[in-house]
């Protein structure tokens, strides 16, 4: 397999980004590159060690809070003071790691769509 066809592949918006990456992967054993290989399945499965590229933690404080519900008074999608929240919780807002495999990051958007209320509409 041509190393140009993967890197065609890879920015030619036509086919998924798996099936590059997949190849990569193959490339990548084949000549023994064992840290390519890795980060190609690492892209493709997900990073399950902890160790997330940089390019894959996003860094802010931009949430809301939607849970509560007491049957007589609901809150949906407010925004959360942070001066109520302890350092370490702040700590782990601060960096999320997106660490799923392709697959599942290309239907977060979609996810998300289908799961913002407008209840409060």
């Amino acid at each position: 397999m041509p190393k140009s066809k993967v890197i065609t592949e890879a920015v030619d918006s036509v086919v998924p980004l798996e099936q590059p990456l997949r190849r990569l992967e193959v490339l990548a054993h084949d000549v023994g590159n064992d840290e390519l290989e890795r980060w190609a399945e690492c892209e493709l499965a997900g990073y399950t060690d902890g160790e997330v590229p940089s390019y894959r933690v996003s860094k802010g404080l931009n949430f809301s809070y939607s849970g509560i519900n007491n049957g007589t008074f609901k809150v949906n999608s407010v925004p959360l003071q942070i001066c109520f929240l302890s350092e370490e919780t702040l700590n782990d807002l601060k960096e999320v790691p997106f660490d799923e495999g392709i697959p599942s990051l290309k239907d977060w958007p979609k996810a998300i769509r289908q799961s913002i209320s407008t209840d409060h509409i």
